[in-house]
C-alpha cells in the first residue's frame, strides 16, 4: 500500500494540472502532499492507536479536498463524506476498545487460572 501510494498521489497531481481553472494550485498541491504523508504514516505505522489517530487525520485534507476544490454540489458532498466516515469511525474506536478490553479478561483469566 505504501509503494501505491507513492505511485498514485504524484499522478493525482500530474493529471491535475490540466485543470488551469483552478485558482489555487498552491494549496491543493499542499492538501495533497499532506494527505500522502498522513496515509504513508497510516500503512507504515505498527501501532493500532497510532494508526488509529492517523486515519482520523485523514479526514481533514480529504475534507479540504473535497469541500474546496470540488465540483458542483461540493459542500454537500464534503458533509457526507464527513458524515459517514465519522460513523465508520466510531465504530472502530468502540471495535478497538472492546478488543482491548477482551484481551485483558483474557489475559487476567489466564494469570489467575495457574
Amino acid at each position: 500500500m505504501v509503494l501505491l501510494t507513492t505511485f498514485l498521489i504524484p499522478v493525482c497531481l500530474i493529471l491535475s494540472f490540466s485543470l488551469s481553472n483552478l485558482a489555487q494550485i498552491k494549496e491543493y498541491n499542499i492538501a495533497f502532499l499532506v494527505l500522502e504523508s498522513i496515509l504513508l504514516g497510516v500503512f507504515s505505522t505498527l501501532d493500532v492507536l497510532l494508526f488509529y489517530l492517523l486515519f482520523e487525520a485523514v479526514l481533514i485534507p480529504m475534507y479540504f479536498i473535497v469541500g474546496v476544490y470540488g465540483s458542483r454540489g461540493r459542500r454537500v458532498r464534503a458533509s457526507y463524506l464527513l458524515f459517514y466516515i465519522l460513523w465508520l469511525v466510531l465504530y472502530l474506536c468502540y471495535l478497538l476498545f472492546y478488543f482491548y478490553i477482551l484481551s485483558q479478561v483474557q489475559l487476567t483469566f489466564k494469570h489467575y487460572s495457574h
